[in-house]
């Protein structure tokens, strides 16, 4: 009697074993037929392509990840929207990552994203997720962070070659410097001029522009970092004590005088493209800072420019 009692005990325990490994938590998950994940940019950022980018959605319950690459990413307008397949309900860590490139005020620019959502609900009723690229703050733009005009002290006097001058990215994002044009204005800034027609509102008179070449993407600047334009990207402490080493800049200012007593040294840093200068031998900074100095973006042919704007 024993033996059968015990026979009937483990007989249950079999049949309850089998019960359960029959049974799925998956039968009673609700299935989205289409999720759709919608990445905004910014809407002043232009001619905007998306590239090396994925999502991944992460279920909180389950822990099960998907994963979608940058080929399935459609744009539209400011927009990219991504069309998932079924998905079951649920709560989802979102993050999506990739790289832009752009153009803002007619400056190239590129950056890297990455963006994060946590804890997004899922379900029939509300199956979509918005992501928005928000960090972009290219307002700032290219902006003069440093000028040196009054040159160093020697044994007899002065010396100017040293001067310099320093661009820098003021904004989040990678951009490109080519065609930005370092200006010096005609009028002086300790005196009222007349302009005739009055065009200082909307025009600056300029005695000298020199311009960065490239090709639009030949001289990428990172968010925070600078470019130095020296007069002469030279060691001027070799002659000079008192005065900077110049070999390191980035660019430099170069004219062909048509004076041979007055000759310009070239460095290893590439030259400006010259488009005017008002002076027929060596340009420098005024010492004393009396003419504003500007960059601008210039958005014509030197030819054009030189023909239609004097």
């Amino acid at each position: 009697m024993k033996k059968t009692l015990i026979k009937g005990i483990m007989m249950m325990l079999v049949g309850g074993m089998t019960m359960a490994s029959c049974s799925s938590d998956d039968d009673d998950i609700a299935v989205i037929p289409v999720t759709t994940v919608t990445l905004e940019i910014p809407a002043n950022l232009e001619n905007a392509v998306l590239s090396n980018a994925s999502a991944k959605l992460t279920n909180v319950q389950t822990q099960r990840e998907y994963t979608i690459g940058s080929d399935k990413f459609v744009k539209s307008g400011n927009t990219y929207q991504l069309n998932l397949g079924d998905l079951e309900e649920g709560t989802y860590n979102v993050s999506m990552r990739g790289h832009l490139d752009f153009t803002y005020n007619g400056i190239a620019g590129n950056k890297d994203f990455d963006v994060n959502s946590d804890n997004v609900k899922l379900s029939a009723a509300s199956p979509t997720i918005k992501m928005v690229v928000s960090t972009f703050t290219a307002q700032g733009g290219f902006i003069i962070s440093e000028i040196f005009f009054t040159g160093t002290t020697t044994e007899t006097g002065s010396y100017s070659g040293d001067q310099y001058i320093i661009i820098t990215n003021n904004s989040d994002m990678t951009l490109y410097a080519d065609s930005i044009a370092l200006l010096e204005s005609a009028f002086l800034t300790t005196q009222k001029e007349d302009y005739t027609p009055d065009l200082m509102s909307e025009a600056f008179s300029v005695q000298a522009c020199y311009m960065i070449p490239g090709d639009g993407k030949s001289v990428p600047v990172e968010a925070g970092k600078s470019l130095k334009i020296a007069v002469n990207a030279i060691n001027h402490k070799e002659s000079y004590p008192n005065s900077i080493d110049q070999s390191d800049a980035d660019f430099e200012l170069y004219d062909e005088s048509s004076n041979p007593r007055f000759t310009d040294p070239d460095g290893k840093a590439p030259n400006l493209d010259k488009w005017y200068c008002y002076t027929a031998t060596v340009y420098q900074f005024h010492s004393r800072g009396f003419n504003s100095m500007a960059i601008a973006r210039m958005r014509t042919t030197k030819e054009d420019w030189l023909e239609n704007y004097s």
